[in-house]
């Protein structure tokens, strides 16, 4: 990038916010109204000019497959009204931890949606393997655990192009990084969220991302009963066979661990689980602790494989040790095999 994004964030984080709601505005306006037409246009990935407004420079951008968008939108029942009406009132705040590291990452005000600035390979991977692998996958598992990419676009700011994907938020409307761990947040108590992978990156352990190493290392266990472990447990691994036949691989294993505060949440939580026509796994409840329930997902789902070696501490007794990764299935097995330990 030509400059900085952190500190591009800081000085025109109003200009992105408009720019990421025109585009996403323009993108569903030109698709309700043509359809095929507009998708068909939008295969070429034109540029397009957005006209001045009278707060905004003009600014050129790229729509990608905003039609398969648009229908992975409805699968996952999302309504093009509410979507933008989620993010196009919202005013976007940019999460410093993220912007230090210069990506954007912002939640929408109404905590639905998550906007996210990504690479360039990775927007290819999405557009030119993973959508359309995607979308054939879901007619056959509608109890997927992938939480899903519901638009890709690009924009240019300061001679620098940013790539962005809206995801869905697995805890809705109950969490966001401007509320603190372990406080009362709307509807319940958030005991915790882990951000599940095997991953060598020492963590911050003050950060609200917990890595693999530190759910083993605290013998911590999701209790959600044997016989619904089994069922997850082979869901998650047809999804995961999935990513691996799209060569991806990095993802992680998001659970929002929440508390209900009361009988009348306890059973909301319960009516939506007992009301789920798909993706089931989505919403689990503690059987050990019957006012917890854990919010799941598999997200970060559009890295390719690259050949790496990682480094671990198993832990303070042991000596690192090297993971040497010949392929994303490779990884598959590795994330699976660490993920059945810790549901029961």
């Amino acid at each position: 990038m030509k400059n900085n994004l952190s500190e591009l964030i800081k000085e025109r984080s109003s200009d992105i916010d408009y720019r990421i709601k025109s585009v996403i505005r323009y993108s569903l306006k030109r698709t309700a109204e043509e359809g095929e037409k507009y998708a068909n246009e939008m295969k070429k990935e034109p540029s397009i000019r957005m006209p001045k407004s009278e707060t905004h420079k003009s600014f050129t951008f790229k729509d990608f497959r905003p039609l398969d968008f648009g229908n992975l939108r409805k699968y996952y029942g999302i309504n093009d009204r509410e979507y933008f009406t989620s993010i196009g009132h919202s005013k976007l705040k940019f999460e410093e931890y993220f912007t230090k590291n210069n990506l954007i990452f912002a939640f929408t005000e109404d905590g639905k949606y998550i906007i996210k600035s990504i690479t360039k390979n990775q927007s290819k991977l999405i557009r030119n393997i993973y959508l359309s692998n995607l979308l054939n996958f879901l007619k056959n598992e509608e109890n997927s655990l992938i939480v899903p990419i519901l638009g890709l676009h690009k924009f240019s700011i300061n001679g620098n192009d940013i790539r962005f994907i809206v995801m869905k938020n697995i805890l809705g409307n109950s969490y966001n990084f401007n509320k603190e761990l372990n406080n009362k947040n709307g509807n319940f108590e958030i005991l915790d969220i882990f951000n599940l992978k095997y991953n060598l990156n020492n963590l911050d352990e003050n950060s609200i991302k917990k890595d693999i190493n530190f759910v083993m290392k605290n013998n911590l266990k999701f209790n959600i009963g044997t016989d619904l472990a089994i069922e997850f447990l082979l869901q998650l691994k047809k999804d995961v066979n999935f990513l691996t036949s799209c060569d991806v691989f990095d993802y992680s294993l998001c659970i929002g661990h929440v508390k209900t505060q009361n009988e009348d949440e306890q059973l909301k939580l319960l009516t939506m689980i007992k009301n789920n026509d798909k993706f089931k796994y989505q919403l689990l409840q503690n059987q050990l602790n019957q006012n917890e329930f854990y919010f799941i997902g598999l997200i970060d789902c559009f890295k390719k494989f690259n050949k790496l070696s990682i480094s671990t501490s198993s832990n303070s007794n042991n000596n690192g040790i090297i993971m040497d990764y010949n392929s994303s299935g490779a990884y598959a097995d590795k994330f699976m095999e660490i993920i059945s330990k810790i549901f029961q």
